[in-house]
């Protein structure tokens, strides 16, 4: 890893594009700006609510780039996100902005989709409030 690569900000495209999802997670609330990843489509998990992230050459996964997070903070995402998915710079893009590199949670090999794209609308509509019940409280501390 380059030095400065840990001050790059996350691409968010699942769950924590919710703002509530987002607040629990980190333990407060943060700014995000909507940001595009070309070349990648967030799918459905097989068998759970949440998304993948997968490579997909003419794809194009809507999100929000969230900048300024420090080191308890990566704990906590890391956490959270598991060991279904590994933590790698990919290339966004935000309206206005030119493309740069962003920290995102891709799923590792194995990782079973349905191949239908996610919906953040359908999944806060159908099974944020269980999801929210079921998340408890988030044991990382910074």
């Amino acid at each position: 890893m380059a030095a400065g690569d840990e001050t790059r900000p996350h691409f968010f495209y699942g769950t924590l594009m919710d703002a509530d999802v987002r607040a629990r997670i980190l333990g407060r609330r943060v700014g995000a700006q909507p940001a595009v990843a070309r070349g990648y489509r967030a799918y459905r998990h097989r068998t759970d609510s949440y998304p993948v992230l997968r490579a997909a050459p003419l794809g194009a996964a809507p999100g929000l780039l969230v900048a300024d997070l420090g080191s308890a903070d990566v704990r906590r995402l890391c956490w959270y996100e598991g060991d279904e998915y590994e933590r790698r710079l990919i290339t966004v893009s935000g309206p206005g902005t030119r493309p740069m590199d962003a920290w995102a949670f891709v799923g590792v090999d194995g990782v079973l989709t349905d191949n239908r794209i996610w919906s953040l609308a359908d999944w806060q509509r159908l099974h944020k409030a269980a999801f929210l019940r079921r998340l408890g409280p988030v044991p990382v501390r910074g």
